[in-house]
């Protein structure tokens, strides 16, 4: 498999023009069964280095599992080595821009900060319980603890989380929870961009 609509017998087009949802949705479940873990890919495009592309390791985790999504959905936006380390927070992004992956989105037009979810549509959402302390010498005295996932928001305060966690389950997940206790889980820092349906004229 070397794209994401392959898998489905799609073309390029025929992919794009399906919805966000049904984007995700179908991405989403080409990680099925894979376990927390070292961060690979099952298929290449988008911002995904063409060297981390490894169907058979079967692993993933929330930045990777996340950059996995969104090159999927956004297949013909401009992603580059610079957004592909900003989703994944590399050293030099972080901590210096703990929130990094919304700029990420929002340079190649599928993504816009909301501060609140918007209801019915999809949320690329970055958090962090702590940003860490690092010793003198650079080591980490606390080591930063956050979280990269999608949110898709109900009515009300309903959500429904896809991510990737060890976290009381082993892989991609699709979680229901509520925007004050996700919101209260994240106290250093978190942060929200809508997506949208496409890239952005």
């Amino acid at each position: 498999m070397t794209a994401p609509w392959d898998a489905f017998g799609l073309s390029l087009a025929a992919w794009e023009a399906l919805g966000l949802p049904v984007r995700l949705g179908l991405a989403a479940a080409l990680h099925a069964g894979w376990a927390y873990g070292a961060g690979r890919f099952p298929y290449r495009c988008g911002a995904i280095p063409s060297n981390l592309v490894d169907p058979e390791a079967r692993t993933t985790n929330c930045t990777t599992f996340a950059t996995a999504l969104l090159s999927a959905a956004y297949p013909s936006a401009a992603w580059t080595s610079a957004e592909y380390a900003e989703l994944q927070l590399f050293e030099g992004v972080f901590p210096a821009r703990p929130l990094a992956p919304l700029d990420a989105v929002e340079r190649v037009r599928v993504g816009v900060r909301v501060s609140d979810p918007v209801a019915g549509s999809w949320h690329l959402a970055q958090g962090w319980r702590t940003l860490g302390v690092r010793n003198p010498d650079g080591t980490w005295k606390v080591r930063p603890s956050g979280h990269g996932f999608l949110v898709r928001a109900g009515s009300g305060d309903s959500l429904t989380v896809l991510q990737a966690t060890n976290v009381g389950a082993n892989g991609p997940t699709w979680t229901p929870r509520t925007w004050p206790a996700l919101r209260t889980q994240y106290k250093a820092a978190f942060g929200l961009a809508r997506l949208l349906e496409g890239v952005a004229p």
